[in-house]
């Protein structure tokens, strides 16, 4: 899904405008905003990439009275796949996160103990599952900062009983909320 963001400067309503998305030359999608005089919408706009790769794209208005800057471009790279390692925890209910991951040939998917955390591995991998670990050591909320500087995302399922101020000294770090206790 593409997220746009539309603004009507004017002092006239505008009802159903389309908004074309087309992606290497190819229109992928078209959706429609209406918006009142002098507002902003965010317009979503559903589309799929089926192949890897570079992508030149265009977002442009249908609008007659705009002659100039009617269109957007900007460009992303898919990729063939994506690299996801788990670290488990000893209670860890790894076959639903696997059952994500594993089956789409999308996704190269590894799965490592808590007690075998293989930090060397780290910069290999795209995204880095922290399933249900009672605690976040320094060092490998330290490992996982450098992931994440580097470009990598991380997801964090915490367990059922977790070391509270650890999970919060983590997540306040990456500016990611905290956890109630």
């Amino acid at each position: 899904i593409l997220h746009a963001r539309v603004v009507n400067t004017g002092e006239e309503d505008i009802e159903s405008m389309p908004l074309q998305l087309v992606i290497n030359g190819t229109q992928k999608s078209v959706a429609t905003a209406s918006l009142p005089a002098s507002s902003t919408s965010t317009i979503d706009i559903t589309y799929t990439n089926t192949e890897a790769g570079f992508k030149h794209c265009s977002l442009s208005l249908d609008d007659a009275s705009i002659t100039k800057d009617d269109a957007y471009y900007f460009s992303y790279t898919v990729a063939e796949r994506i690299r996801v390692m788990e670290i488990a925890g000893t209670v860890a209910a790894t076959q639903a996160v696997r059952a994500v991951f594993s089956d789409d040939p999308f996704y190269e998917w590894a799965s490592l103990p808590e007690s075998a955390i293989d930090y060397s591995r780290f910069a290999g991998q795209q995204m880095i599952v922290i399933n249900q670990l009672r605690s976040l050591s320094s060092g490998l909320v330290s490992e996982l900062n450098k992931f994440m500087e580097s470009g990598g995302s991380v997801l964090v399922i915490p367990a059922t009983e977790i070391v509270l101020n650890e999970y919060n000294a983590a997540l306040a770090l990456w500016k990611a909320g905290q956890i109630a206790g």
